[in-house]
C-alpha cells in the first residue's frame, strides 16, 4: 500500500515538475522549491520520504527549507533542505508558533504536502479542523501565509 501511495505522489510530482521546468530554463539561477508539510515531507531516519525521488526526477533545482536534513539519499548531490515537520496539522503550519511555514522570498515554488494529520489525527486524540468545518479557511490562511513573503510563489 505504501508503494502505491509513493507512486501516486511520484506521478503528482512529475506533473508539478513539468509545470516548473519551463520557468527554470528562463530564470537566471536554479529553480528554488520550498518542500513543506508534515512527516510525509520530513521523512524519518533512513528515509527521505519523497524528497530523494523528486531530487532524482528534477534537474537544476534548489530545495529550500529551514529544517535539518532527515533520512538518507544515495543520489549524487542530493539537496536535503526541507521544511517538513512530523505530526504537524494544517493549523500548526499556519500559526505563528514553531511550526509555521516561512517561505523564503527567493522561492519560485512551494510544494506543500499537508493534511494527513488533519485526516488521521482522530486516532491520536488531536483536534481536527476537518471535523469542525474549518479546514478550508485554514488552507486559505496557509496559502495567504505562503504568499506573504513572496506573492508570486507557485504553490
Amino acid at each position: 500500500m505504501f508503494a502505491t501511495k509513493r507512486r501516486s505522489l511520484g506521478a503528482a510530482f512529475i506533473v508539478l515538475a513539468s509545470m516548473l521546468v519551463v520557468p527554470a530554463a528562463e530564470a537566471a539561477g536554479p529553480l528554488t522549491i520550498l518542500l513543506a508539510g508534515d512527516s510525509t515531507t520530513e521523512g524519518t531516519d533512513g528515509d527521505t520520504a519523497y524528497r530523494c525521488d523528486l531530487w532524482e526526477l528534477l534537474d537544476g533545482v534548489d530545495f529550500v527549507g529551514s529544517l535539518l536534513p532527515t533520512g538518507n539519499c544515495s543520489a549524487p548531490g542530493f539537496d536535503a533542505d526541507h521544511d517538513g515537520q512530523g505530526g504537524a496539522t494544517t493549523f500548526d503550519r499556519t500559526t505563528d508558533g514553531d511550526q509555521s511555514i516561512d517561505v523564503p522570498q527567493t522561492s519560485d515554488a512551494a510544494l506543500v504536502h499537508i493534511g494527513t494529520n488533519d485526516q488521521n489525527g482522530v486516532d491520536f486524540g488531536w483536534d481536527q479542523d476537518y471535523m469542525t468545518g474549518t479546514l478550508e479557511p485554514t488552507y486559505r490562511l496557509l496559502i495567504a501565509n505562503l504568499r506573504e513573503n513572496n506573492p508570486t510563489v507557485t504553490i
